[in-house]
């Protein structure tokens, strides 16, 4: 039989390139740096593609070349044909157990199996509780938010900042102070949306006239 190592430079660049028009994928000749076993990534020493593996072309976060949503969805691949951006140190980072947004340090839902949506609870989730207009902070969020009133998507509120939003049913507290931001506690708690402080004034002011 002849081996590989007695076969010329020529023939050695060619074989790939024959075997990929005239054999299945599963036993074609791989380039140098294909996966041979399933196996890819930066777990793997040489760092390994996926891409043109018999295996699929996206290498999972787990560290294995596959298709489908839990190797090339995003949040869930790290190399290869991805459907979403790779994940990388510096780039967007996903849930790691289901909890995301502003309070757990602005994970996304991406394509893991919690789903898409991030609600303003900080939970992802694929219903309209997560993915409903102005209840969903990020993600494939259904509609749009209202563009005054509903759920403070990132901890502001009150007439001070666009959207005049509520602190109502959000993670940041149910009261806005006057600063604009929400919160609990008795610096937040005499506020609503600004009415409680403009009634106090007003009445204030009648004080002073009439005293």
């Amino acid at each position: 039989m002849l081996s590989l190592a007695k076969l010329s430079p020529l023939l050695l660049i060619l074989l790939p390139l024959v075997s990929s028009r005239i054999l299945p994928r599963q036993f074609q000749l791989l380039p140098p740096g294909v996966s041979a076993d399933g196996k890819c990534g930066p777990k793997v020493a040489a760092n390994i593609t996926c891409v043109g593996s018999p295996f699929g072309d996206c290498c999972s976060i787990g560290g294995y070349c596959g298709n489908g949503t839990a190797y090339c969805g995003a949040g869930n691949c790290v190399a290869g044909s991805c459907s979403g951006a790779a994940l990388t140190p510096d780039g967007p980072q996903y849930s790691k157990d289901g909890s995301c947004g502003a309070t757990h340090s602005n994970w996304l839902c991406g394509d893991k199996e919690w789903g898409p949506c991030c609600s303003n609870y900080g939970f992802c989730g694929s219903d309209e509780a997560h993915c409903g207009a102005g209840i969903c902070q990020s993600g494939a969020c259904t509609g749009t938010a209202p563009a005054s009133g509903g759920p403070s998507l990132d901890g502001h509120c009150g007439p001070k900042f666009p959207g005049n939003k509520t602190c109502t049913a959000t993670t940041f507290g149910e009261c806005c102070s006057t600063f604009g931001f929400c919160g609990t506690g008795a610096s937040y708690y005499f506020i609503g949306l600004g009415e409680y402080e403009k009634e106090l004034s007003r009445r204030l002011k009648v004080l002073v006239k009439y005293s």
